[in-house]
């Protein structure tokens, strides 16, 4: 057996009277379970009624085979209990619409249940056709029955309505099981015998699925209104499937208040709304069982229609809003005024205009009114006069008036106009008093109270969310300052502002999916906060500042704030005017164009997005350090420690091909860099490009983000953060050639960060960033030798000749020229791995005439140890291998690369590398002529020093080592000149501090500072001592005057470095 659907869109337009199916032909529940499960049923299995069963068609075919009379053996039938269902029912042919059809079905019922049902589908064939009396057609009254004229009740005193027709299936059903008691008993003499086999009549009305009959047979008349089913969406088909009927929600037309509303509303366990009250009409004094079956068929079997389908068709007027409390639409273009007529297409007309009012201009179009102006009191009693049009200008200062009116007006655009394509939602935010209420309180009146009151932290709600179906509007007044859209919240939130299906789980409901088509609004005190980082919530949020409060304001008036979002005048006069504005759709925001609302948007993209608060800070240290390449890997390292320290110490969630990924692609973009993606979206693995990429400029950029452990034994810094810290390391940028690996430089990485101008200029010029550099380096040292006395040149000649001797460049260049020395053959900085930044194992370059100075002038590169040039050449690719080591020196301080174990000199602890004690006063580049008035002529010839060049003064008390210096002469920088010749030994100045202890210092504050303290014995009078910080010079002395660190000694489980 098929049940029918009782479907208007499907008859055609001559039977739009036609009555709804029978009983029978309804479908026969044979248990109340099975009826409450018929709430899964399919819609699209039903038979709709069609021309070919609309027909009056003989008693004898509607029931082929249906027994009569006594033929029928109707023993044990009994009346059912209130409750009890259709237990004894049995099953029905499929019958036909036709008040004949009914009677005879009514008339040769087998079972009481089956003639309730019968007598339910004869009532709603009969209430379905157009201008019937139920009164007259079901009921009649004897004379005097009702009282009134001749005993008949006037028809202004019963008019058709659900009561009446549960009255009516009363007074039938007892007409009828007289009637079929009659027929049934005829042959049975036995008095006893007829009363047994008797069937009861039950004056308790009709239960829930006979209720449910009528109730659909009421609405097939379009004078009592409609009832239909508004499916869920369904994804990429429009199409009605099983579930999205099964999920949708039912809504009504009021036929006497010319207005569709939902039928049903979730009220904790409860349904409320229409559905609830048609109930208990129909079924008075039923309980919520019935009404779970009553509501169940109704569910199943009306008609059901796809609002997204009509409105991805283009069959919805998106210009028109329902107004006048629901009693008008209004063309937002045209501004025709029209009645309602049911059409559901009026569904998805706007609703936000509903409490604005227009007056017909007798043409069938509004009345376009003029601005209203009000006159209120002030606090001192006084009459102030206040302009509709001055309100949105009063809430902003003089320097953002024009952009805030502005702004304000594209709020009440939206709210009004809004069209099915927006994807947006304003978030109003300020202090107390400024203009935000106002705003909200207009849009709340202006859709007449019918909105879901929803904050952003209310999108995690189910029970929240479930109020949004229907609504004309989703409003959050106040939003707390600690309101945060996250998880499910950012999913419902995104999927609502941008008119797509929501998803709920309501309690007491099964799940349901709904579009909304409602406008947005959203306030607060503060800005939003979202922990979502896909920048979708940010394109979706539109910030609309207000910094101005009205507390402030002596002339503020209270009347303008507390009585005018509900006055007729302004809210017809906004209206019109929002819809005037945008030509009665709206378009989008003009944040671009708005300097209020890109300021804004700008601020809460940054503040909600870590990626770009980092993005920010570090682009500007890389521009300060002038850095044009980085390696993504480094750059996501950076991120996660800055987010460790910064945000919380749980470490940022921010994947590498995720969130992190979306936000720094948009963010470099805007910043000026490139991050280099694929075909796919993907990061792009490539190798770096040479001439990009400068580890000596990165490294400084990078330490800021990571903290120190102390140093190895070859002296180098042992970072926290090595997978950060590698990027920036000499050995692992080379490589190692001992067993054959790779460096970084020469692997493929997946993202490198470029910046575009150095790209736009490689592109046009051929110029690499690192060439730039060296230009500027050398235009640099032009000015500076030029300045520089001939002394100064000479020995800054010496230590630039050691170092080409080293192999980093020509024997003799001329050393005004920088490009001609410190350049290699591509024409880039030359570097020497000879000579290392003492704690990164980096290159060190080649220094200009004012970078030498700032080093404190050394005067040559001397190695300690036998070695080849051969094996210099060698250092390169060994670095990290192969520890040869080469002391700078000059007349204060020793300058070591490496530092091995059997390392004999001190060695500067300053990561930034040789030169943290300053030469003198004169320390700046442009006028600097130290060189020429000191001792800091060094040796030419590293294998061939001048006598008395590697000499120790005599107050050392220390002997030479025998390639080289052990102490670093004592003379200042800043002395008079004692040029050493002839092996004399430079005397000391009077008054000089110790620089073997200026040595140990720098040891020591850099052992305090990385590893917490050192370890000092070598003489001590107790052997051995742990210090915590810099001890004085006579303890130091005491000590044995130590001056070498020796790698590290382990004391008490702690590792700390060791001064000897």
């Amino acid at each position: 057996m098929s049940d029918e659907k009782l479907s208007t869109a499907q008859r055609p337009p001559e039977k739009e009277e036609a009555a709804p199916a029978p009983a029978s032909a309804l479908g026969t529940a044979t248990t109340s379970n099975d009826v409450t499960n018929d709430i899964t049923m399919p819609h699209g299995d039903m038979q709709a009624i069609t021309d070919t069963n609309i027909t009056e068609s003989p008693a004898e075919d509607a029931v082929a085979g249906a027994p009569a009379g006594d033929d029928v053996d109707f023993e044990g039938v009994a009346a059912p209990e209130d409750d009890a269902g259709y237990q004894d029912a049995p099953v029905a042919p499929s019958r036909v619409v036709s008040v004949d059809r009914d009677r005879h079905a009514m008339m040769f019922a087998r079972s009481l249940p089956e003639l309730r049902r019968a007598v339910a589908s004869h009532i709603a064939t009969v209430v379905a056709r157009q201008g019937v009396s139920v009164f007259d057609e079901l009921i009649g009254a004897e004379p005097g029955e009702f009282g009134g004229p001749d005993g008949v009740a006037s028809p202004d005193d019963l008019t058709n309505s659900l009561a009446l027709v549960a009255s009516a299936f009363t007074s039938e059903l007892e007409r009828w099981t007289e009637i079929c008691n009659d027929r049934r008993l005829v042959s049975v003499g036995s008095n006893a015998e007829r009363s047994r086999r008797r069937w009861k009549y039950d004056y308790t009305g009709p239960n829930g699925i006979e209720g449910a009959i009528m109730l659909l047979g009421w609405h097939a008349n379009p004078e009592n209104g409609k009832l239909v089913m508004v499916a869920a969406p369904t994804q990429g088909s429009d199409e009605i499937s099983e579930d999205a009927a099964a999920q949708g929600y039912l809504w009504h037309f009021n036929a006497t208040r010319h207005m569709w509303e939902m039928a049903e509303h979730a009220d904790g366990p409860n349904v409320i709304g229409y559905i609830r009250r048609a109930f208990d009409e129909l079924c008075f004094g039923k309980g919520d069982r019935q009404f779970k079956e009553f509501r169940a068929y109704v569910r199943n079997h009306v008609e059901v229609v796809n609002i997204e389908a009509m409105i991805k068709a283009g069959e919805i007027d998106p210009y028109l809003s329902i107004t006048n409390g629901g009693a008008k639409i209004w063309n937002r273009k045209t501004f025709e005024l029209s009645d309602p007529t049911g059409d559901i297409r009026e569904l998805a007309y706007k609703k936000t205009a509903i409490g604005a009012y227009m007056e017909d201009d007798g043409t069938g179009h509004a009345v376009v009114v003029d601005e209203p102006e009000w006159d209120f009191p002030d606090t001192e009693g006084n009459m102030q006069h206040i302009r509709a049009s001055e309100l949105f200008a009063n809430m902003f200062d003089e320097r953002d008036r024009e952009d805030g009116v502005a702004m304000v007006w594209q709020v009440l655009e939206q709210f009004v106009n809004r069209s099915f394509t927006d994807r947006t939602s304003p978030y109003l935010f300020g202090p107390a008093g400024a203009g935000k209420s106002f705003i909200v309180r207009t849009c709340q009146s202006l859709c007449g109270g019918d909105f879901a009151e929803l904050s952003l932290g209310d999108f995690s709600n189910d029970k929240a969310v479930a109020t949004i179906p229907g609504k004309a509007a989703v409003i959050g007044e106040d939003n707390a300052p600690d309101e945060k859209i996250k998880g499910t919240g950012t999913r419902r939130f995104k999927n609502a502002v941008d008119q797509g299906t929501v998803s709920v789980d309501p309690l007491y409901e099964t799940r349901k999916k709904f579009v909304t088509h409602a406008s947005f609004i959203q306030a607060g005190n503060q800005r939003p906060r979202t922990d979502d980082r896909s920048g979708a919530v940010a394109s979706r949020l539109v910030i609309c500042p207000f910094t101005r409060s009205f507390y402030q304001d002596e002339t503020h008036n209270e009347h303008v704030t507390g009585e005018l979002p509900d006055d007729p005048e302004w809210k017809r006069w906004a209206t019109q005017q929002s819809a005037i504005r945008c030509n009665g759709l709206f378009g989008h925001y003009d944040i671009e164009g708005n300097r209020v609302l890109k300021q804004a948007h700008d601020e809460f993209v940054d503040a909600n997005d870590y990626v770009r608060l980092f993005m920010r800070q570090f682009a500007a240290e890389l521009d300060e350090a002038s850095v044009d390449c980085v390696p993504m890997p480094a750059l996501h390292e950076a991120f996660k420690d800055y987010f460790r320290e910064k945000i919380s110490q749980r470490g940022a969630s921010a994947s590498f091909d995720g969130e992190f990924k979306l936000s720094l692609v948009q963010i470099a973009d805007e910043l000026g860099w490139e991050a280099e993606l694929d075909e796919h979206g993907q990061w792009k693995t490539s190798t770096l490009r040479r001439g990009f990429f400068e580890p000596e400029r990165l490294h400084g950029v990078l330490a800021r983000y990571t903290t120190t452990r102390g140093h190895d034994c070859d002296g180098q810094v042992i970072y926290s953060n090595q997978r950060l810290m590698r990027w920036v390391n000499g050995q692992e940028l080379a490589g190692d050639a001992l067993n054959g690996s790779k460096g970084l430089l020469r692997r493929s990485v997946r993202g490198v960060l470029y910046r575009r101008s150095a790209l736009e200029r490689y592109e046009e010029d051929g110029v690499t960033p690192a060439q730039a550099h060296l230009a500027a380096r050398a235009e640099e040292h032009a000015r500076h030798w030029a300045d520089a006395a001939d002394s100064g040149k000479e020995a800054y000649g010496n230590f630039v000749h050691s170092l080409v001797f080293c192999g980093t460049g020509s024997y003799g260049p001329d050393f005004g020229d920088f490009g001609s020395f410190g350049a290699n053959g591509d024409g880039e900085a030359r570097a020497t791995y000879g000579e290392a930044l003492s704690e990164t194992g980096l290159p060190y370059p080649v220094p200009t005439y004012g970078e030498w100075v700032l080093q404190g002038c050394p005067t040559g590169v001397v190695p300690e140890g036998a070695f080849s040039y051969g094996h210099l050449k060698e250092l390169g690719a060994l670095v990290g291998r192969t520890r040869s080591r080469f002391i700078v020196r000059d007349d204060r301080v020793l300058f070591g690369v490496y530092r091995p174990d059997d390392d004999p000199d001190g060695l500067d602890d300053d990561p930034s590398g040789p030169g943290d004690a300053a030469p003198t006063s004169s320390d700046a580049p442009e006028d600097v002529k130290t060189p020429g008035e000191t001792a800091a002529q060094g040796t030419c010839d590293v294998s061939a020093p001048a006598d008395g060049a590697h000499e120790a003064p005599a107050s050392s008390g220390r002997a030479p080592t025998a390639n080289g210096p052990s102490v670093p002469a004592e003379t200042p920088v800043s002395a008079a000149p004692a040029a050493v010749e002839g092996g004399d030994a430079a005397e000391e100045a009077p008054g000089a501090p110790d620089p073997g202890y200026e040595a140990f210092r720098r040891h020591a504050k850099g052992a305090v500072e990385h590893s917490g303290g050192y370890v000092v014995y070598d003489g001590g009078p107790e052997g051995a001592m742990v210090c915590r910080e810099v001890i004085p010079e006579d303890e130091w002395a005491a000590y044995g005057r130590p001056v070498k660190l020796r790698g590290t000694v382990e004391v008490d489980g702690e590792r700390l470095p060791l001064i000897d």
